[in-house]
């Protein structure tokens, strides 16, 4: 799967060709729930999707988030997934 440093070099792809809101996706979890979030490539800041969709995000990037989950959709491990939840709850402001 993509490791930390190939997702922030997909990342750096995607802000090169417009994205400013990367769909970031892994498995579901055992329970059927999903395991997807919004990455704000600006603020480089997560918005967990949970069952809100694009409304996860404030609505300044709602328009970005709609068309990232069309545009700029990226598959990652649980793993990452979790990371990225994890450093957002860290450098949060």
């Amino acid at each position: 799967m993509l490791l930390y440093s190939h997702f922030l070099l997909k990342i750096k792809e995607f802000k090169e060709n417009g994205a400013k809101i990367v769909h970031v996706c892994a498995d579901n979890d055992i329970n059927g729930n999903p395991q997807r979030l919004y990455y704000d490539i600006r603020n480089h800041k997560c918005f967990d999707e949970g069952y809100m969709g694009h409304n996860a995000v404030p609505e300044y990037l709602r328009k970005d988030a709609y068309e990232a989950e069309f545009s700029f959709k990226l598959k990652v491990s649980v793993e990452l997934y979790e990371e990225l939840l994890a450093l957002n709850k860290i450098f949060r402001r």
